[in-house]
């Protein structure tokens, strides 16, 4: 019998009346994955458990992750229980790997592109990697250098300041490119982001 209380706490009444409605059997078998993950199939919700399961174990997340789902009931609480209780590096590493799997959701919805589990998993921690190449190489930058510190000018009256950056990834031949616009009290008025897949050539 379902859990009515707790499916209704989870669930809008609308969903959670769908699932009620759903019969259950006498037995309930354990799950086990009988299922092969397609690259250019639809994504049921098999082949997302199999594309998680070896996205996670890709990335050496496994017996971090696995543990977590068996404590916990929500995934807002996996994330929480990883994130405060491992080192920073797990932490950082996990939180790429939720990136990875979220734009790999995007890309199969609005370009119908998907990549397969293991790629998602070593793509997250070559990610990882890269970024803790730049910041070491940041912090050697700022020991070697002692930079007077910018700070942002306000524009005249009146008017509106937009400020820009990029981002390059040459492996994935992408640039990635953010703006934010703000009056001339320094206030937030708005902001986006974009990207193109190709390398753009910039011009100083």
């Amino acid at each position: 019998m379902w859990d009515r209380e707790k499916i209704e706490s989870l669930f809008p009444l609308h969903i959670a009346n769908r699932n009620i409605d759903i019969p259950l059997f006498d037995a309930i078998e354990k799950d086990k994955l009988i299922w092969v993950d397609s690259l250019y199939g639809h994504c049921s919700v098999k082949s997302g458990y199999n594309l998680i399961i070896q996205a996670r174990q890709a990335a050496g997340l496994d017996q971090i992750i696995l543990p977590q789902l068996q404590n916990c009931s929500t995934a807002g609480e996996v994330i929480r229980e990883v994130c405060s209780a491992k080192d920073a590096q797990t932490a950082g590493v996990f939180s790429v790997l939720l990136w990875v799997l979220w734009n790999n959701r995007n890309n199969n919805v609005r370009n119908d592109l998907r990549e397969p589990g293991r790629g998602l998993g070593m793509k997250t921690r070559l990610m990882w990697e890269e970024r803790n190449s730049v910041n070491q190489l940041q912090q050697q930058r700022q020991t070697a250098d002692h930079q007077q510190p910018l700070m942002w000018q306000k524009p005249p009256i009146g008017w509106h300041k937009c400020n820009v950056d990029a981002g390059f990834h040459k492996n994935l031949n992408k640039t990635i490119f953010g703006w934010c616009l703000r009056d001339h009290l320094g206030r937030f008025v708005i902001a986006g982001r974009n990207g193109t897949p190709r390398i753009l050539q910039c011009y100083f």
